[in-house]
């Protein structure tokens, strides 16, 4: 059975070797969605981090407020910086960025803590 995009919370993971993404979904309150990010946005991981945004803003997107929690990211690659960039560009909150992920961010994106 589908559940809309804030019915439930929810872990999806992608694997390759040590690289990983784990994506957690949380519904903070009415309106706002927080996933939370743990490992590396690089490679194929981009697109399943695009899909879960689009998934969790969903139709509803201009009501809708999503929140990236980025203290659990190792590395971020080109592609994910870009992702990250049109991502904030389109009213996503990036939030408890590290001190690593924030120098890989810092030419590109205001990056709140």
């Amino acid at each position: 059975m589908a559940c809309g995009p804030c019915d439930v919370v929810g872990i999806a993971v992608a694997y390759i070797h040590s690289d990983m993404l784990r994506i957690s979904h949380d519904l903070v309150e009415a309106g706002t969605v927080v996933l939370r990010l743990e490992g590396q946005v690089r490679g194929q991981w981009i697109d399943e981090l695009r899909r879960a945004c689009e998934d969790a803003m969903g139709e509803h997107a201009d009501r809708r407020r999503l929140v990236l929690d980025l203290a659990e990211i190792s590395f971020i690659d080109a592609n994910g910086v870009a992702l990250l960039h049109d991502l904030e560009s389109r009213r996503v909150v990036l939030t408890n960025c590290s001190a690593f992920a924030k120098a890989q961010l810092k030419e590109v994106i205001d990056v709140r803590r």
